[in-house]
């Protein structure tokens, strides 16, 4: 039901705004109070929820617990897990604080992030968006965050690094970059995005991007193999951990979301170098998760660039000329991510409560 509730609050949220901010000039504040409503309300249900809610939330606790009494040399080697995670977890428990205290910095932290990201990844686009943005990003990231907490935080961290990266603040992406690999080591594979981004001038980009997927589809078995001869990710490649995703009905989403890049890709002269680059890390995401049935955990390599698909929708709609067109669509867009949303909350590892430390 809480699920049910959050999706309401934001489209009150959103036509509440709309209503009090009706100048035209007003748009920004609007925008700014609708992103920290939503995303105050997203960082309470996440910061308070026990730790049966999430598969892994019971096994963080486990781990935060054990730096209960570890002295500040043994940081590192209490648990075996990336520094900002086990720095921030040796903090919390130096000033007396408990597992909630815990989530309600980590997940503080990465509510800012995703707030920042709506914000400044609005702002590059051509009309407002706010919204949209905002109920995409959230179906598709907000209830992961609940299990692989560390990645996720990760891939935020690394968001917004691309932001400030595109915006030539070349200081702030690096330290944002570092803290991603701080908290998940898998944020070097992000690089991806710093290349892809400066190619995006490249003539025939679009053409490119859609060959080198295909050819990495055809030639998936040699490259793997080539990868495990290295030693890379070896009991990954090898199917050790027999975790699989299974599909099902995402498959519907991975296919409006193909059709959405490529459709950039072949109307490339009515979109910018910006919108193309988009669409192609949008289009990495579901090439990832089309492999993961082949190899373990493979989708999550795709987490970095699954927020993209937040952009992508605007920047499409954006496009119509036709206002009640836009409309059309992005209520469309809306209501499909949303009962997206609820049909994945309706798993029982999601089956909320409020934290018995409180």
């Amino acid at each position: 039901m809480i699920y049910i509730l959050f999706i309401l609050s934001i489209f009150c949220a959103g036509a509440f705004y709309k209503l009090l901010f009706r100048g035209r000039h007003q748009q920004a504040v609007a925008d700014r109070y609708f992103v920290c409503t939503v995303m105050f309300v997203a960082w309470l249900i996440m910061s308070l929820r026990d730790i049966t809610v999430g598969v892994d939330t019971a096994m963080y606790c486990t781990f935060f617990n054990r730096y209960e009494s570890a002295p500040i040399s043994k940081i590192f080697t209490t648990v075996i897990i990336e520094p900002g995670w086990a720095s921030l977890a040796w903090l919390i428990n130096y000033i007396g604080g408990n597992f909630v205290l815990f989530q309600m910095v980590f997940y503080g932290i990465f509510c800012y992030l995703c707030a920042n990201f709506i914000i400044l990844g609005n702002g590059m686009l051509r009309r407002d968006s706010t919204f949209i943005i905002t109920v995409v990003l959230l179906a598709g990231c907000w209830l992961l965050s609940f299990n692989i907490a560390r990645q996720m935080i990760a891939v935020m961290f690394i968001l917004n690094a691309w932001l400030y990266f595109c915006q030539h603040k070349r200081k702030k992406a690096a330290a944002l970059f570092i803290l991603a690999l701080s908290f998940h080591y898998s944020s070097i594979l992000a690089m991806a995005l710093i290349i892809l981004w400066k190619m995006r001038n490249v003539r025939h980009f679009g053409f490119i991007t859609m060959a080198s997927l295909a050819a990495c589809y055809f030639l998936f078995g040699t490259i793997m193999s080539i990868a495990g001869q290295m030693g890379v990710y070896v009991n990954y490649i090898n199917n050790a951990f027999n975790n699989f995703q299974e599909a099902n009905m995402v498959k519907i989403i991975w296919t409006i979301i193909a059709f959405h890049a490529v459709w950039i890709f072949i109307k490339s002269k009515k979109f910018t170098p910006f919108d193309k680059v988009v669409a192609a890390y949008s289009l990495i995401y579901v090439f990832t998760n089309i492999m993961a049935s082949q190899i373990n955990y493979f989708e999550r390599l795709g987490l970095f660039f699954m927020p993209f698909v937040a952009l992508l929708y605007p920047i499409v709609g954006n496009s119509f000329k036709s206002r009640q067109l836009r409309y059309i669509y992005f209520t469309g867009i809306a209501v499909c991510y949303s009962i997206w949303f609820i049909l994945g909350s309706r798993s029982p590892q999601y089956a909320y409560s409020i934290s018995s430390l409180l």
